[in-house]
């Protein structure tokens, strides 16, 4: 993740409403995304560059930030707090 005067950055995600009806897109610069979109069964995208991008069913998208955060503080609970 970038760092800003050597501040290591939180994790970030971002959802959207996608074109295809009842679809959210998810992007995110977290390393954990990967993992916690395997967790639900979701389809993971990566280019060659930082951000990520999830494509979930409405009903899915409140499991995968749930996930996501348990996976975040699970792996690196001070991260949150720093």
């Amino acid at each position: 993740m970038h760092s800003e005067k050597g501040a290591r950055a939180k994790p970030m995600l971002c959802a959207c409403l996608s074109q295809e009806q009842n679809k959210m897109l998810i992007v995110g610069l977290c390393g954990k995304l990967r993992q916690a979109a395997k967790e639900i069964g979701a389809h993971f995208f990566h280019e060659s560059f930082e951000p990520s991008w999830i494509v979930l069913e409405n009903s899915a998208v409140n499991n995968f930030m749930l996930s996501s955060l348990e996976l975040i503080v699970k792996l690196n609970p001070k991260q949150l707090h720093d």
